[in-house]
């Protein structure tokens, strides 16, 4: 692999170049199983691992109330969900 690649969207148009160093992780909705078929021929690989997406609600789930979140900032840089739902496939670096 070249370490650049392209991927289509949802609606078949072609995505922007991007630089495939590290490992990538293209998550895609429970719901399009044919998609994860087709993805996972297409663009499975050694820096590209292919899952559906295995959620299934919020990780943190408390009764109490915390009196100050220990972390300083969000973790995720952005939400995975609005494009699962929007788009039916996510990219994030792994």
């Amino acid at each position: 692999m070249s370490g650049r690649g392209w991927l289509a969207s949802a609606d078949g148009h072609r995505g922007a170049v991007m630089n495939l160093t590290g490992r990538l992780l293209l998550i895609v909705a429970r719901e399009t199983p044919a998609r994860l078929t087709y993805f996972q021929h297409t663009f499975g690989s050694d820096t590209v691992e292919v899952i559906v997406d295995r959620r299934v609600g919020q990780r943190r789930r408390r009764d109490v109330l915390v009196a100050k979140e220990s972390r300083r900032h969000e973790r995720r840089r952005r939400e995975v969900n609005e494009e699962l739902q929007r788009v039916g496939w996510t990219l994030v670096r792994h």
